[in-house]
């Protein structure tokens, strides 16, 4: 079924939105094979034995596209043990968009059975830009506790998509530089003095702007080209990639430590393009 002759760009489009809740399984799964897993040294496997045998898991990555949050689901599935992904208030509640709000409503309950559990708490964007109510202690309180509740955590450090928005000249902005630095490593501390030994997995993800794009807001954001193969009307064609890095194991945060340490251990697994900000940490 060729699409110039039988479809346009806004019928995919709208077919893919009206079919997302008939059969999620299969969406998901067509989903996350547009995503190519690179994982040369293994290091899943490494990964999920140390979450076998007790440690916290911390998924860290680089952000490009609300997409992102789905593609986790390549890294989190099979694992032993589920994480929380906490995702903005103002997603689920419908203040950045009609469309990124039924996404994840359509797709995250699949996803948790796929181990990646996606949590609603309001931000302080969510509080300064949108005028959202809140307070911090709801993130800060989900992440306390969590750990206790039986999850880990896949983590966001920048807290944006700006890094997959595009520049002027066309070329996506990359990382984004972390203006506040000890987010994740003050936690990291409260966990370790909770008791856990906690094993950090960095995940680069690259062109995930490609499935849905951060520049745009409404239906148009969606990828013909994705929507085509989760739809069945094509082949399935690897259209972004996660590359997965070594797993590292913490027990004691060192002096000095910053949540800057964990984006240059993301850096190298993204092209050069992506690195943005940290290019050459």
């Amino acid at each position: 079924m060729a699409r110039a002759e039988l479809r346009n760009e806004t019928a995919i489009r709208d077919e893919f939105l009206s079919k997302l809740g008939r059969d999620r399984k299969r969406t998901v799964e067509r989903t996350l094979a547009l995503y190519e897993v690179v994982d040369k040294g293994d290091y899943r496997a490494a990964f999920s034995t140390a979450v076998d045998s007790g440690k916290l898991p911390i998924i860290v990555s680089n952000h490009q596209s609300i997409a992102d949050g789905i593609a986790l689901g390549n890294i989190t599935e099979g694992m032993s043990k589920p994480v929380r992904l906490p995702i903005a208030a103002s997603i689920t509640e419908g203040e950045q968009g009609e469309l990124i709000q039924l996404l994840v409503a359509a797709y995250g309950p699949e996803l948790r059975k796929r181990n990646l559990d996606m949590v609603s708490v309001v931000t302080e964007r969510d509080r300064q830009v949108r005028g959202m109510s809140g307070q911090n202690k709801e993130m800060f309180n989900l992440l306390l506790k969590s750990p206790s509740e039986g999850y880990g955590f896949a983590i966001f450090p920048e807290q944006t998509v700006e890094g997959g928005r595009k520049d002027d000249d066309g070329t996506i902005k990359g990382m984004q530089y972390l203006e506040r630095d000890k987010n994740l490593v003050a936690f990291m501390k409260k966990w370790i003095k909770q008791g856990f030994q906690l094993v950090i997995l960095p995940v680069g993800i690259d062109r995930g702007n490609t499935t849905l794009d951060p520049d745009k807001k409404t239906v148009e954001a969606i990828s013909v080209d994705a929507a085509e193969m989760i739809l069945g009307y094509r082949g399935l064609v690897p259209m972004a990639s996660i590359t997965v890095g070594a797993p590292v194991e913490i027990d004691a945060v060192e002096s000095g430590l910053t949540d800057h340490h964990f984006m240059r251990m993301i850096a190298p697994l993204v092209s050069e393009e992506a690195r943005g900000a940290y290019t050459s940490w």
